[in-house]
């Protein structure tokens, strides 16, 4: 664990973006627990980007994960063409209606949408989108099945 944030620190220090993911994925903020699990998800999220070498998005990611760990409300990014609005409006809707949904099953689905949009936007590597695409509908049948979410590892 030590050798992957001190991995991480030097290729965040290799780049034009000054992004410390490691320090905003240890922070325990003292919010609720929807912003709870945006700050976790999120913060993996960004260090996921930085490991691949891809600053500018772990600097997004990052930035959100902030957010959330000072309890303000995070929303997810509206999609920039109309393939990925139908998925916006059900993540929009889903977030709408579940009121009896754990916030992890909500954070996850928030989350996974914008890596989705985001992996599809950069269009570079077919198997990070199927990924992104898999969590977020597991995230949502969880809801609509009541079954919990099995910890999925997005590459």
């Amino acid at each position: 664990m030590l050798l992957t944030v001190i991995s991480l620190t030097a290729i965040g220090g290799c780049t034009d973006v000054d992004v410390d993911v490691a320090s905003t994925r240890a922070l325990q903020p003292d919010v609720p627990p929807l912003q709870a699990e945006l700050h976790l998800q999120y913060s993996e999220l960004a260090l996921r980007e930085m490991a691949e070498g891809n600053p500018a998005s772990a600097k997004l990611y990052n930035d959100k994960a902030l957010q959330a760990a000072a309890g303000h409300r995070v929303l997810p990014e509206k999609p920039q063409g109309p393939e990925m609005q139908v998925h916006y409006d059900r993540l929009v809707a889903f977030m709408g209606s579940a009121s009896r949904t754990s916030a992890a099953v909500l954070a996850r689905a928030q989350v996974m949408y914008e890596c989705w949009h985001e992996e599809r936007r950069e269009n570079i590597d077919p198997g990070d989108i199927a990924a992104c695409e898999q969590a977020f509908e597991t995230a949502l049948q969880s809801h609509e099945t009541g079954m919990p979410i099995k910890k999925q590892h997005v590459n």
